[in-house]
This record gives structure tokens, sequence and C-alpha cells, in this order.
């Protein structure tokens, strides 16, 4: 990575601590491409000149051939191999036209012969005749002879055998005709190659004696032309040129290839330093971030409560919640409570005059206790937790309440005579959370801080994702957090607070709040 030379030292020391300033190197320059296009067409244009004259001349040399040959013996010796060499061809491919089918003639004769073997295999008879006089034979002993039965039915089968047969030696010698005629057929090519050969070695014969003619009047001819050694060595210096020039062109493109190359190189290189800084300033973020995390961790572990707060106070919530679906145990459950209840190390029992509305508006989504207290007071209180519900009636809970008895792993009674047996579960729950929470302090262990991304990321719906609050997620409350009927949560930047309400014994109310300064 380039970087200044000049960098302040402190107190003698390294300057490895003190970020140096980083100068950003210039980029490779590509190699022009355009300018070497405009070099080789310039090139390209001499070489079109040099090619026009070599053609020039060549049209120069050809015409005064033609002249000094036009009409004389040599021109007629040329049409007239041309003319042989045409009549060549033609016999042949109808040589090559008439061996074809001779190849395809023997091809079905051998196969017709092959077949006919196979039949004549096959048949006892080979003529009609003496087929006719078997079959003959047969009925005179059938007529005749006095036979079995079994010997009279072979006799009978024997008959409509030989009978049957008559079609496949009519076939058979239908066969042989056609055999005939194939073995015709074939002499008739034969003759046709023979007629051919014949006449491709004429033609042969007449083309070497014109091409000899032909030399003999090409050796006698001389060129009158005294300028044409001159133009023949301009042709050959026109095309020295020519390769010459071919060879710089490329020669040049070899070079912008190295240049290209060079570039390519160069350019990877400046990439990958530039790359490199990046990378080195996202690990300084993120090594500034980890350090304000590490800060805040420790600043919630210096202001974090007691182990499994949350599940002790969600115990409490669900007993003060149940208790008026249990008038008779209600006591009994409230006096086990309130002396199984500890305060967590920086909470306190406060007392506040409190009424089951506003455990209502809490977990039952009902919204609110001002309400209740403005229309009903103490007879709409004593109402919910008198004798006016049915013996066993059917409860049902919000979704808060769900998310609470799942939370500490209790079941959810569903009607109201199921509800002290898990009242005695919720305390004997409570009981447990509060063992583990001494034990997590015996341990020297704190509240576990949950986990709190880095800063909001855009999510794929395009939205900002929910951070937790107070060190609290939506999933602590279920999916109406937020809503009239969740806790109210204190939002702060500098302190970690919460309050909880519940019922213990008639009005008493915990109120645990955690400040962190």
């Amino acid at each position: 990575m380039a970087v200044t030379d000049e960098a302040p030292e402190a107190s003698g020391q390294e300057a490895s601590s003190t970020q140096r300033a980083f100068v950003r190197p210039k980029r490779p320059d590509r190699p022009d491409l355009p300018k070497l296009k405009t070099d080789i067409d310039v090139l390209q244009a001499q070489i079109n000149d040099h090619k026009a004259r070599i053609e020039e001349i060549g049209k120069t040399l050809s015409d005064r051939r033609g002249n000094r040959q036009g009409g004389g013996e040599q021109q007629k010796l040329k049409a007239r191999l041309n003319d042989l060499v045409g009549q060549f061809k033609r016999e042949l491919g109808k040589k090559q036209a008439a061996k074809a089918d001779l190849e395809a003639a023997t091809k079905a004769r051998d196969n017709m012969r092959t077949h006919m073997k196979e039949s004549k295999s096959k048949l006892q008879y080979a003529t009609p005749e003496q087929l006719d006089q078997q079959i003959a034979r047969l009925e005179a002993k059938q007529a005749h002879s006095s036979l079995t039965p079994r010997e009279e039915q072979r006799v009978i089968a024997d008959i409509t055998k030989l009978k049957a047969s008559r079609v496949t030696i009519a076939q058979y010698h239908s066969e042989i005709e056609k055999l005939q005629n194939e073995d015709d057929e074939r002499e008739q090519l034969f003759s046709q190659m023979k007629a051919h050969d014949a006449k491709l070695t004429e033609l042969k014969a007449d083309q070497d004696t014109v091409r000899a003619q032909l030399d003999d009047v090409r050796q006698t001819e001389q060129d009158s032309s005294a300028d044409v050694p001159g133009m023949l060595r301009e042709r050959d210096t026109c095309r020295d040129a020519v390769r010459s020039i071919y060879e710089d062109i490329k020669a040049m493109r070899a070079d912008f290839n190295v240049r290209m190359d060079t570039f390519r190189e160069e350019d990877t290189a400046w990439k990958q330093q530039m790359d490199e800084h990046r990378k080195e300033q996202a690990e300084v973020r993120q090594k500034e971030y980890e350090e304000r995390q590490a800060a805040r961790k420790a600043q919630y572990a210096e202001s974090a409560g007691d182990p499994y707060w949350k599940e002790i106070a969600c115990c409490d919530q669900l007993l003060a919640y149940l208790g008026k679906y249990a008038p008779a145990a209600e006591e009994a459950a409230a006096s086990a409570v309130s002396q199984s209840v500890e305060a967590p190390e920086g909470m306190k029992v406060l007392k506040k005059k409190g009424t089951e509305e506003e455990l209502d508006s809490w977990f039952g989504g009902l919204g609110g206790a001002k309400g209740g207290k403005a229309k009903g007071g103490k007879k709409g209180r004593a109402g919910s937790a008198g004798g006016a519900k049915p013996k066993d009636a059917r409860i049902n809970f919000s979704p808060e309440i769900y998310q609470g008895f799942s939370k500490v792993k209790v079941e959810v009674p569903l009607s109201s005579s199921k509800v002290p047996a898990i009242i005695a579960v919720l305390n004997e729950r409570k009981s447990y959370y509060l063992e583990k929470q001494k034990e997590a302090k015996a341990n020297g262990e704190v509240a576990v801080e949950e986990e709190e991304p880095a800063p909001a990321q855009p999510a794929a719906n395009g939205h900002t994702a929910q951070p937790e609050m107070n060190g609290f997620s939506a999933d602590d409350f279920g999916p109406a957090l937020g809503a009239s009927s969740a806790p109210k949560l204190l939002p702060t930047s500098s302190a970690v607070a919460m309050a909880l309400t519940y019922r213990e014994g008639g009005d008493n109310v915990l109120v645990a709040l955690s400040v962190a300064g």
C-alpha cells in the first residue's frame, strides 16, 4: 500500500499507533488502442497500393501474352485439352455409376442365392410334378388300403402338408427366374464397364498427346517484350514490401499485447492495493464497533439485574392474574406468594392500590383500569372476583397470557376448575427459578444481555428491523407488543428501566426498577 513516508512519531515510539495518511496511487494508463488501429490503417493502405501495382503488372503481362498468342496454335491446343478433360470426367462418372449398379446387382444376386438355398433345403420335392405324384400315391393309399385310424390321420396330414408346399415350390421357381434375370443384368453392366474403360483409355491417350504438343509450342515461343524482366523485378519488390509491412503490423500488435498484459498486471495490483486499503478501513471500523460493544456490555453488566428475574416476574404476573379465577384458594396462594417473594437486588417491595382491571389491561387486552374505577369501583372488582362466575367456566386468554405460560413451561388452564392446580405448579416453578437465581448469584453470574445487532440494516422487504427495547425483545411479550394491553416499557438512552405490577396478597404491588446512571 502506498503511504507517505513522513509519519509523525510520538515520544520516540513507533508510529504504528498513529494512522498514517493514505495517498491514493495513480491508476496505470491503458495502452492507446485507437492509435494502434490508426497506425495499422496507414500500413494497410501501403499494402493495398503495392497489391494494386502487382495486379496491374500481372494484367499487363497477361495482355501481352494474349496479344502474342491470340488465335495461335497454343490457344487451340488449350481448348482441345480442356475439351478432352471434360469428356474424361463425364466418362469417368458414367463408369462409376455403372460400377455402383454392378455392385448392387451382385449383392442382390448373392442375397437371392442364399435365400434360395434356404428354401430348397426345406422342400422335399423340387418340381410341382413330383409333388403331384406323391399326393396321388398318398390319396390312392388312403382310398384302396385298409389303414388304422392313426395311419389314416397321418396320411391325411401328409397330403395337407404337401398341398400347402405348392406355394413354396412356386416361389422357389419364381426366384430361379429372377436370379436368371439378375445374371443377365450383371452381364450387361459388365459390358458397359468394359466400354467405359476403353473410352477412358482412349481419352487419356488423347490428353497425353495434346499436352505433349502444348509443351512443344511453349518451348518454341519466345517473349518478345523487352521490359518484361523489369516488370517482373518490380512485382517481386512489391511482394517483398507487402511481406515486410505485414511483419511490421504483427510486431506492432505483439508489442501492444505485451503492453496490455503489463497494464492488466499493474491495474490488478492497483485494485488489490485499493482493496487492501478498504479492508484496513473496514477492520478499523469493526474494531471501533467491537470496542463500543465491549463498553456497552460492561455498562450493561454494571446495571443488569439478577439472573432469571424475567421468569420470576412472569410467574408472579400469572399467579396474580389466575387469582381471580380461584376465589377459594386465592388467599392461600397469595399468602404463599407473599411469603416466598424476595425482592431482587436493586429492587424493593412497595404497596400500591391497584385493581384487577389494571391486570386485565396488562394481560387480558381490556384496555385500562380507569374506566372500570369510574363506573364500577369496588363493586366491579368484587363482581370480577366473586361468585358470579360459573363453577367450572371456560377461560379465554389473550395471546400474551399464552406467551407467559410458554415462557415458564406450564400448562394453560382452559377451565376454572384447573386453576388451583396450575397455581400450585406456578408456585413450584417460581421456587425453582428462585433456587436457580441463588445458584447463579453464588457463581457470580448476572442477567445475560440479549444480543444487540449492529446498526440497523434494511431488511429484505426494505424496512428497518425493530430493535430491542431496554433489553427486551418483542418475543418476550408476544405478537401484540406495543398494543394497549402490553406492559409499558420506559424508553431511555442512558438507563435500563421497567415497571412490573402484579397482585401480591390483596393490594401489595411489587415495582422493580433498575437504573444505571
